[in-house]
């Protein structure tokens, strides 16, 4: 299966507006929609929320591949933003943006849970990765970190969640919860989706949907 494949694949998947509706307002029949079809497809579930669903192929280790089916959906401007950025640590590696009407579709390195999966608390994998994580959830709502105190990496991804709501603020809503921050396999962070919804949505978009041949 070719990257283009996979992306045609889940666009197809998530083009019906009902599937695209019920994912941010009836998460079980979006569920028991999506889920069936990206197995049936070979594809391997990585996570799915109000504006996106993420996947894996066997044929491309380390890598997800991302549709969010939202013009609204603030991770567009964010891909765009760390494609400009990229190299600034916290930042997640994104190697391909693409943006049409309702979709886009990204091609990133795959990312993993910062909460243990066994139960349903806040249980982080590490001490260290659970205070990683709130300084970067207390930076997206300071207006300067220079009275913060802790160490270097703590005091750093709290400058670059701020830096992120300092460069949308006004546009998009802040959203960075511990679903939104992940890390890689050795253990680094990565803020990978901390804006919601764009705020501006009287702003028309005019573009058809992708079709891919």
């Amino acid at each position: 299966m070719t990257k283009q494949e996979i992306f045609k694949t889940l666009i197809d998947i998530l083009r019906p507006s009902k599937t695209r509706c019920a994912m941010e307002f009836d998460i079980p029949y979006a569920e028991r929609v999506i889920f069936p079809q990206v197995k049936a497809a070979g594809l391997t579930l990585l996570g799915m929320g109000m504006y996106s669903v993420v996947v894996e192929h066997k044929n491309y280790p380390g890598r997800a591949f991302k549709v969010t089916t939202s013009r609204w959906d603030g991770f567009r401007a964010y891909a765009m933003y760390c494609i400009e950025n990229a190299g600034t640590k916290f930042l997640p590696v994104i190697y391909s943006a693409n943006e049409q009407g309702n979709f886009g579709w990204y091609e990133m390195d795959k990312y993993y849970p910062i909460i243990k999966q066994k139960n349903n608390y806040d249980d982080f994998v590490s001490t260290k990765i659970g205070d990683l994580y709130s300084y970067a959830h207390a930076g997206q709502y300071a207006t300067s970190v220079n009275d913060m105190r802790g160490n270097s990496e703590e005091i750093a991804i709290a400058t670059v969640a701020a830096n992120i709501m300092k460069e949308f603020h006004g546009r998009f809503v802040p959203d960075i919860h511990s679903s939104n921050v992940m890390m890689d396999k050795d253990g680094n962070v990565f803020i990978t989706d901390p804006l919601s919804c764009d705020v501006r949505r009287e702003i028309p978009v005019t573009e058809e949907d992708p079709v891919f041949y």
